[in-house]
């Protein structure tokens, strides 16, 4: 192409010479300009196709949400904002191993995000790698020694290996960063109850109820104070929880249970028929109302839950047979 402007150029002079230098700088700049494009295009649709995959996590469209960070990994493969997400997600979709590997993956990339090892930590915690999860917990609290979520983790491990000293103390480092965290108080309440500190307990949980009350917590409460033998306060908690969410069987078996051991046989029947509406397989609600119909002299239907409640699988129920049903 320059040789044949030159010759242009010694046909026709001056003129020719302007019309020359404007269209070969013309086409300089598209050259650099399209070159320039080629070269940007990967780093820009990685960056759309990572934002949609943000936009489809929060639509909670998670299978969408982990194409489109794959796409954005196609055209950018060492982008460890991408890689980290798909893990988040493979984690919400149980897919731990997928998700392992990416956390892998991201942290040989970038090895100083306390975040990373974290949910690495979380991954290997869903896969009972206990000894893993700690490990990757504590190096995420040896990047930041606020990582909040890092001694939560640690707690929840604790927890799970029946080591509730150190959960606690997992726990209180939590609260000691983050005291507005719910989650921390119920979950150190947990292993108090555990180390058998009952009134710890009922402490945590109220703290956890004014933070961000729930029918769980309400029924927790009521649990630990069935403990401290506050029947009436478990009561009141559990009418609490049957308030917010009328619909779940275990919290009327709960109430049912206790109305029971006060003898008031009566309301208890009441409420495991309650939870037998709920749940028509709940096993341990025809068994208990087959104790308090029994203990109210009606022998005759106690026997017939008992024979309902081993069908559902409920051994103890078949001991009550053998006793009192011959």
């Amino acid at each position: 192409m320059k040789k044949l402007y030159l010759i242009l150029l010694l046909c026709v002079p001056g003129l020719a010479f302007s019309q020359f230098t404007a269209k070969y700088l013309d086409s300089v700049r598209n050259e650099r300009m399209i070159d320039s494009m080629l070269k940007t295009m990967p780093v820009t649709y990685a960056d759309t196709f990572y934002n949609n995959g943000i936009a489809q996590r929060k639509l909670k469209h998670y299978q969408a949400a982990i194409d489109y960070y794959t796409e954005a990994l196609v055209l950018r493969p060492k982008f460890v904002e991408a890689i980290i997400n798909r893990g988040v997600v493979k984690n919400i979709l149980t897919d731990y191993k997928g998700a392992l590997t990416d956390f892998d993956t991201a942290i040989a990339l970038n090895a100083t995000v306390a975040e990373t090892y974290n949910d690495r930590g979380d991954t290997r915690q869903h896969l009972h790698d206990y000894n893993g999860a700690l490990a990757d917990y504590n190096k995420a609290i040896a990047i930041d020694s606020n990582f909040t979520e890092a001694y939560f983790g640690k707690g929840v491990v604790y927890d799970a290996l029946a080591k509730y000293k150190e959960a606690i103390d997992s726990y209180d480092k939590a609260i000691t960063i983050s005291p507005a965290d719910s989650h921390a108080y119920s979950n150190r309440a947990y292993a108090k109850i555990h180390t058998g500190n009952y009134a710890g307990a009922v402490d945590d949980l109220t703290k956890a109820i004014e933070l961000a009350a729930s029918a769980e917590l309400y029924y927790n409460r009521a649990s630990a104070k069935n403990y401290l033998h506050d029947y009436k306060g478990a009561i009141a908690d559990l009418d609490k929880a049957i308030t917010i969410s009328p619909k779940i069987d275990g919290f009327y078996v709960m109430r049912g249970f206790i109305k029971a051991y006060l003898h008031d046989y009566a309301a208890a029947i009441i409420d495991y028929t309650v939870a037998i509406a709920i749940n028509p397989q709940a096993g341990d609600a025809y068994n208990n109302r087959g104790n308090a119909n029994y203990l109210k002299g009606t022998k005759t239907t106690a026997c017939a839950d008992w024979v309902k409640a081993v069908e559902l699988g409920d051994k103890n129920a078949a001991e009550s047979i053998k006793k009192y049903c011959k």
